[in-house]
């Protein structure tokens, strides 16, 4: 048997467990396999940890949808705004691995989260990071500055990944979300 084979198992494994947490009587194949081919790519560490908070979620009745399994393993916004303000403060006066010359203003990384760009455009850019001088109070500004920046910037991602497909009233209205470009 091969990894993606237990993977599958524990997967199958985990729904069940959490099923029966949510007092649902069994969870039938096609279920467990539609949630498989959405959330498979988190790994099934991350999936059982998910499974775990959602059925200690004080209240919860209903079986979890792929939307709030997302939600719990893609974390807060908040959480990811922090995690990527960290990772532009330790790009600062970093050693690049390929060429070994240091990073600075006038020469930024190229960061893999396409919100930090947006982010930092808000606040004045890379330089202005470079800049500033990290122990006095305008290092929390420029922090509280690049979180709020940063959560503009995904939820314009995501209402640019929003697709109108149907016209009418605002109630009559149908979206279509790329799923596999939110992830």
């Amino acid at each position: 048997m091969n990894q993606s084979e237990r993977d599958k198992i524990e997967f199958s494994v985990a729904m069940g467990e959490l099923a029966e947490k949510c007092q649902i009587s069994g969870i039938d194949n096609p279920k467990i396999k539609a949630y498989w081919q959405e959330l498979h790519t988190y790994g099934i560490e991350r999936f059982k940890a998910a499974c775990h908070e959602l059925a200690t979620q004080e209240g919860r009745v209903f079986f979890p949808t792929v939307g709030e399994f997302v939600q719990v393993l893609n974390g807060s916004l908040n959480d990811r705004a922090l995690e990527a303000w960290t990772t532009v403060l330790r790009s600062v006066g970093a050693i690049q691995p390929t060429t070994g010359k240091q990073f600075h203003a006038g020469h930024p990384p190229t960061f893999t989260d396409p919100n930090i760009a947006g982010a930092l455009q808000g606040i004045g850019g890379y330089s202005s990071v470079c800049n500033v001088d990290q122990t006095t109070q305008a290092i929390d500004f420029m922090r509280r500055n690049f979180i709020d920046y940063y959560g503009m910037t995904e939820r314009k991602s995501v209402r640019d990944k929003i697709e109108v497909i149907g016209k009418g009233d605002a109630s009559a209205v149908l979206v279509n979300l790329n799923r596999k470009a939110l992830k």
